[in-house]
């Protein structure tokens, strides 16, 4: 191998191996922390408790399916909450522009006033972090 090529990955490799790294959870609960949005978007925050989610995690659980193949598996979580945001656009602000201080159901209320279309997008996010 080319010498130059060799330096290159040792020195790599020991920036690499001199860093300290955190354990997953440390990570996980340091991403877990909501950050007040700012800037032209609505967040409202929603939680459909369990008890009444027997049609919304059907739903889930068959789009999940149809976006794969077949062939992947996975556990169904039962009696767990659902949590999750309503995202869109917020007209007439800046981005440096402060997320209200106003309760969720106000800023849902204020997101579907913005609305200015009937597409919904289900974005479903999770993995590692």
């Amino acid at each position: 191998m080319d010498p130059q090529i060799t330096a290159a990955i040792d020195a790599f490799r020991e920036k690499l191996y001199k860093r300290s790294f955190l354990p997953l959870s440390k990570q996980q609960a340091v991403s877990a922390v909501d950050t007040p949005a700012k800037g032209p978007v609505w967040v409202s925050r929603v939680k459909f408790p369990a008890a009444h989610l027997e049609g919304l995690s059907r739903a889930v659980v068959d789009a999940v399916k149809g976006l794969g193949n077949g062939d992947e598996q996975f556990d169904i979580p039962h009696d767990l909450d659902i949590v999750g945001e309503w995202v869109g656009y917020r007209s007439g602000v800046s981005k440096a522009e402060p997320e209200p201080e106003i309760c969720d159901e106000q800023k849902y209320d204020c997101l579907m006033r913005d609305v200015g279309s009937e597409v919904t997008i289900l974005y479903v996010h999770g993995g590692a972090l």
